[in-house]
């Protein structure tokens, strides 16, 4: 076995590495960056979903019941609107919810979501995955 000197001096021997499972939970340690600011909120966001609300619906519970900033864009998104959709698809990977209708316009007429989708998502409707 090689050994490894410390910057302190002491010898230590070789540590071996910790194999992790191969789903990690949803902690704020494994999300974006971006969007762990809205890992407190992992419960509402999932009850929300459940009960069918779009994100932009959830950005606006997000600011008026949770205190989230309400700033926006020129156009009126809410700012926190790219931060949620990081927080969902990340979800999405750890296979919690799914994208299932996109608004490309932004007049509230969703269409079907499929994965070789690639226009605007002015909007979305996701869903509760079914373990």
């Amino acid at each position: 076995m090689m050994e490894q000197l410390s910057l302190f001096g002491d010898l230590e021997p070789d540590k071996k590495e910790i194999e992790e499972p191969n789903k990690a939970p949803v902690t704020e340690s494994n999300i974006p960056k971006i969007a762990s600011s809205l890992a407190s909120h992992y419960e509402s966001i999932l009850n929300w979903i459940k009960d069918g609300y779009t994100v932009k619906q959830m950005c606006e519970h997000l600011i008026k019941h949770k205190g989230l900033s309400s700033e926006t864009y020129s156009q009126g998104t809410p700012k926190i609107y790219p931060k949620l959709m990081i927080y969902l698809t990340h979800l999405q990977k750890d296979q919690l919810v799914k994208l299932t209708k996109v608004d490309p316009v932004g007049h509230g007429d969703f269409v079907d979501y499929n994965e070789q989708y690639v226009g605007r998502k002015c909007d979305a409707i996701f869903m509760l995955v079914e373990e």
